[in-house]
């Protein structure tokens, strides 16, 4: 039986079919095409340089603190490539110690003994030392007393 001899509705199907295999025949290549056209240009994403990039200023004067810079992009990452850069850096600065000054009271004047002018004194108290370079603790005070004798 020929295609002219098949009723209406059978030659629509016939013609249906026709179409599908024709679709799916340009799709399939289609798709294939693309895969292998995704093959072919994946590409990772390039970083800019560190070259000419500046830190940020030290977050602590002394004592360590840090500081960062970043980068960017330079060339993005296309059809299915990465992008595992690092784009931020940190580091320590002002790793010298801080100046720490001594901290201190003073305790109570000894007795003033003996007639006449006689001497007293009175000693710290210390609660913090000093170091890295901070102010001294004074020392020993001393004063007359029994001066109207």
């Amino acid at each position: 039986m020929s295609a002219r001899n098949l009723p209406p509705l059978s030659m629509k199907l016939a013609s249906l079919f026709s179409a599908l295999f024709v679709l799916s025949t340009l799709f399939c290549s289609a798709a294939s095409w693309r895969r292998r056209r995704r093959r072919r240009c994946y590409r990772n994403c390039t970083p800019e340089s560190w070259a000419g990039k500046q830190w940020s200023s030290c977050s602590k004067s002394c004592g360590t603190g840090t500081q960062f810079r970043t980068r960017g992009i330079a060339t993005p990452a296309i059809c299915g490539g990465t992008c595992n850069v690092i784009l931020r850096e940190t580091r320590l600065c002002n790793t010298q110690c801080c100046p720490v000054s001594c901290q201190w009271s003073w305790n109570a004047w000894s007795l003033c003994r003996g007639c006449g002018i006689s001497t007293q004194t009175r000693t710290l108290r210390v609660t913090r030392y000093p170091s890295c370079g901070g102010a001294a603790c004074p020392g020993t005070q001393t004063r007359s007393c029994n001066t109207g004798v």
